[in-house]
């Protein structure tokens, strides 16, 4: 509030005012540097787990420490831009570094990171101009640069959705249908009418449950006897609705690999045939399962009582027992 005016009077009940937005503090004179980050790991994979590059780009910046980041504070948008308060003198050409390391997704090895210096210098003395009425077009490239910086540490120890945070082991809220309501905030960097401003709001978003598709499909039907069962056309069509889109981890293999669901197929899983990798026997999808079960402890039951339904994946239309 504007209080140049003066007195404004003493009548009426005072109240106290909120506001969810805080003021960034940065020297006029700040610039940031941009480089380019290539990670020589499957596109695909880096998708289906939106943490794993910024895991490996942590490990980078503390294998290298020393020789490169002494001194300067990078940050990853976790995608191929990096940002540093700091030009990196020793990297004035493309580098390549490697760092060991393992998830779960990844087997331990080597993995190649390509840094290639850009042109891009985003100069806070932009903001300056147009506070000083210098300028009128705003600098867009700092509130987007902002954000990545805002909100690089948060994606440490948050569940991040984009610009949506949330934070980790809290009570969420059960909507049914295998549905939670989780609780966190959205931040935005937006320009106020004469300094850069963190805009925080709250965030409610609905998510679907971690858990065995097996358990999803119970709590979709809960009076279904068995989840194997072949499901009847209309929950066919309500799992395909739910389904669609969405990725499942598949675990019978001993691999946890996650694909994209396609649909939900209306035959039973003993009319549809596969060849196995390994022998090169085609099989019926019953017929695998059962295989698998009977060389190693999966915990996969019920194949041998009921045919049940498949659910296709990825586009290349992968076909997994539900």
């Amino acid at each position: 509030i504007n209080a140049e005016y003066g007195d404004y009077g003493n009548a009426g009940k005072p109240i106290q005012l909120y506001t969810n937005f805080y003021e960034v503090t940065h020297k006029p004179s700040m610039k940031i540097y941009q480089y380019e980050l290539t990670l020589e790991v499957s596109e695909k994979l880096l998708k289906s787990n939106k943490s794993l590059a910024v895991d490996i780009f942590n490990r980078m910046v503390s294998d290298y420490r020393e020789e490169y980041f002494s001194g300067i504070y990078p940050v990853f948008d976790g995608g191929r831009t990096m940002y540093t308060n700091k030009k990196i003198e020793s990297i004035d050409k493309t580098t390549n570094l490697s760092v060991n390391f393992q998830s779960d997704q990844l087997k331990m090895g080597a993995i190649s990171i390509q840094i290639r210096p850009t042109k891009s210098v985003i100069d806070f003395q932009d903001i300056e101009k147009v506070y000083r009425n210098e300028t009128k077009d705003l600098p867009y490239n700092i509130f987007s640069c902002a954000d990545i910086i805002l909100g690089f540490m948060p994606k440490m120890s948050y569940v991040s959705y984009g610009r949506n945070y949330f934070p980790r082991g809290q009570t969420v809220s059960d909507l049914g249908n295998g549905i939670q309501l989780w609780s966190g905030s959205v931040m935005a960097v937006k320009p106020g009418q004469w300094k850069l401003l963190v805009n925080i709001d709250e965030k409610h978003t609905a998510f679907y449950k971690e858990q065995s598709l097996k358990d999803f499909i119970t709590s979709l039907f809960p009076n279904m006897n068995k989840p194997q069962q072949l499901l009847k056309p209309f929950e066919v069509k309500k799992l395909n609705d739910h389904l669609k889109g969405l990725r499942v981890q598949v675990t019978h293999n001993g691999h946890a690999r996650r694909h994209r669901v396609v649909g939900v197929k209306d035959d039973p899983a003993n009319k549809h045939y596969m060849t196995d990798n390994k022998t090169g026997e085609k099989m019926t999808i019953v017929q695998y399962f059962k295989a698998v079960v009977s060389t190693q402890s999966t915990g996969i039951t019920g194949m041998q009582e009921s045919p049940s339904n498949c659910i296709l994946t990825s586009m290349k239309l992968h076909i997994n027992h539900q």
